[in-house]
């Protein structure tokens, strides 16, 4: 069929006319990769008295009665298309197996849709744009003239730098070195990027692209863009304001490698008045395993509110999220193992390393029964239905709560998610369904 995406204009369905009650039809993916973190999204149709039930599995060996259950739907759900968002994780390489059972009559058919699946954990979903079906690329109207996915072949209408040492290269599928950089671009999987070739050049060797003149309003400036820093040398990638041809201080910044999957870069740009220039920064190591690449610039007027609470708490900034004042006590950023013994993890989820940052609470002394530490998310936008996943660790015999609480501007809150006790010494998966008719933050108690 077409991998693990298809988008072309047709779907696939079961057809309900002729079968039995419990009569079932599989469709099975290709092996996958293993994975810590994955999402599987994809779009269903269950419209008629008749429907029965669609099921999803996780197999590592396919056969579906070892299978892994990971949702499953039953009944009429309506004549219009809808999304599910599923986080994936496995040791092993893995297939996932969709089940439509047949139900009691003839109007049951059952129809999928958009099946795909990306590294790292869900984002907001949003209805799939129309695909040209001729080949052609679509075309999208930029919000911006600063927003660029580098298909065009080109930086748009940012500039490559003349006083630096190298320039930015726009590039289609894999680097030209092995164990570095991306295997295609962020946008599609087979568009351009811009990345710095790490071979051949220095130590602290620089690339540096720069926009136009860009006028701030009150509300400030949200930049958002995709990096890969995949490779053993993979040096620095910096992002700063330059105001009358001085570069202000770093405003978001990562060091060293990053993993080999696109990760969102976004940063709210506010303390600057008046007129600014945007410019991204490469700074090499010594090694040829240190390509870096950039892709799917976005530039935009107000807070970054879409895209608040995606959060690997690998930056020191914690992604906009904040310690809440009124609570008895703040959570930690930390390495490796908590200093508090047979509590804890080992290690971080992100990389599975003593190396990766996550969050916790200390128990500890002076810590009392009942004393809560509260973590806020930026701010969001309304939504009907959004999948908020994140991975939590709960191990130690005096284990108390933790709560996910959604948290109007008006104060109101309601809990949405909770669990209590000591689980297991490993990082466990988690997704929250979340609604609210107005802009709203997420609180992890």
């Amino acid at each position: 069929m077409c991998g693990w995406s298809c988008i072309l204009g047709y779907y696939m369905y079961t057809e309900s006319s002729n079968q039995r009650l419990g009569d079932k039809a599989w469709l099975i993916t290709d092996i996958i990769p293993a994975t810590r973190a994955s999402c599987l999204t994809f779009w269903y149709y269950m419209y008629g008295s008749d429907v029965g039930t669609l099921r999803v599995y996780l197999s590592q060996s396919n056969n579906v009665s070892s299978a892994l259950s990971i949702w499953q739907l039953t009944g009429n759900q309506g004549a219009e298309w809808k999304p599910v968002q599923l986080a994936l994780s496995s040791p092993v390489d893995y297939q996932i197996i969709f089940v439509g059972e047949q139900g009691s009559g003839y109007l049951g058919d059952i129809a999928i849709d958009d099946l795909l699946i990306t590294d790292g954990p869900c984002v907001n979903l949003t209805t799939p744009s129309p695909t040209d079906v001729t080949g052609a690329s679509a075309v999208t109207n930029a919000p911006s003239q600063w927003d660029c996915n580098f298909d065009a072949n080109n930086i748009c209408s940012w500039h490559q730098d003349t006083t630096d040492t190298f320039d930015w290269t726009v590039h289609k599928g894999m680097t030209d070195s092995y164990n570095t950089g991306p295997n295609g671009d962020h946008t599609s999987g087979q568009g351009y990027y811009i990345y710095t070739e790490s071979s051949g050049r220095q130590t602290n060797d620089t690339a540096r692209i720069y926009s136009d003149v860009i006028t701030l309003q009150p509300a400030g400036l949200c930049v958002r863009f995709w990096y890969n820093m995949y490779g053993s040398d993979s040096g620095t990638l910096n992002l700063y304001a330059k105001q009358d041809g001085e570069l202000g201080p770093v405003l978001w910044k990562r060091v060293g490698e990053q993993g080999q999957s696109w990760k969102l870069g976004f940063v709210h740009i506010l303390e600057y008045g008046g007129q600014i220039q945007l410019v991204f920064e490469g700074v090499l190591t010594a090694g040829y395993m240190g390509d870096m690449a950039l892709d799917d610039i976005t530039v935009t007027d107000g807070y970054c509110i879409e895209y608040g609470g995606q959060c690997d708490f690998e930056s020191y900034d914690l992604c906009g999220y904040t310690q809440d004042s009124t609570d008895d006590f703040d959570w930690i950023r930390t390495q490796g193992p908590t200093p508090d013994n047979n509590t804890g993890p080992t290690q971080d989820h992100t990389y599975g390393t003593p190396l990766g940052f996550y969050l916790y609470t200390s128990s500890a002394p002076p810590h009392n029964r009942g004393e809560k530490a509260r973590l806020i998310s930026p701010t969001m936008m309304p939504t009907s239905a959004q999948c908020l996943t994140f991975y939590y660790n709960m191990f130690g015999q005096t284990m108390g709560t933790l709560n996910i609480y959604l948290k109007s501007l008006s104060g109101l809150s309601s809990l949405v998610w909770s669990t209590s006790g000591q689980l297991l010494i490993d990082w466990l998966p988690a997704q929250v369904t979340l609604s609210n008719p107005v802009n709203f933050q997420v609180c992890y108690q």
